[in-house]
């Protein structure tokens, strides 16, 4: 099995923890305290885990190494940035493996307004959390990015009307 290929925001990283990597209870721990606040010192963290802190600092260095951990990150209010609407899109795109699905791709990952993209089974070919000042603003969006598309078929857009979750965390 070859390692997978992700992308958050920065360059494409291989993921070898998938086939290689042994998590043990202290690194789940240290995952978890991760999580949920990556800006903990290490001290802080070795405190929650019973370790020293130099034994957390070379923990996280092996786990972002392996791939397990792939960035950290601030989590920013969209609304205090002046984007307070967040809609749900779903693409359904003409054919996947052409020249102009990788074009699409593309311009979706590129696109500052998509939060977060996904390739995926069912209705749809592609589910995007895109963020946005106001509807005017979405408008000019879905033309440039699904109606002027060649290959775009369709699209569906659901107003989030209140988060109700919103996380990244992946139960350690």
């Amino acid at each position: 099995m070859r390692g997978i290929s992700a992308k958050f925001g920065g360059p494409k990283r291989k993921i070898r923890a998938l086939e290689t990597m042994e998590l043990d209870a202290i690194d789940r721990k240290l995952l978890a305290a991760v999580q949920s606040d990556a800006s903990q010192t290490t001290e802080q963290l070795a405190e929650r885990v019973a370790l020293s802190a130099s034994a957390v600092q070379r923990r996280l260095n092996r786990l972002r190494e392996e791939g397990v951990i792939l960035r950290e990150v601030a989590i920013v209010s969209h609304e205090a940035l002046g984007r307070p609407f967040l809609l749900l899109v779903g693409v359904k795109v003409e054919n996947d493996r052409e020249p102009e699905a990788t074009d699409f791709t593309r311009r979706l990952e590129s696109a500052a307004e998509v939060m977060q993209c996904y390739y995926v089974t069912g209705e749809h070919d592609y589910l995007l959390l895109c963020t946005f000042k106001d509807m005017s603003e979405y408008e000019t969006f879905s033309q440039r990015m699904f109606i002027e598309a060649p290959n775009v078929v369709s699209f569906t857009t659901s107003v989030v009307i209140k988060p109700l979750k919103m996380t990244l965390q992946v139960p350690a």
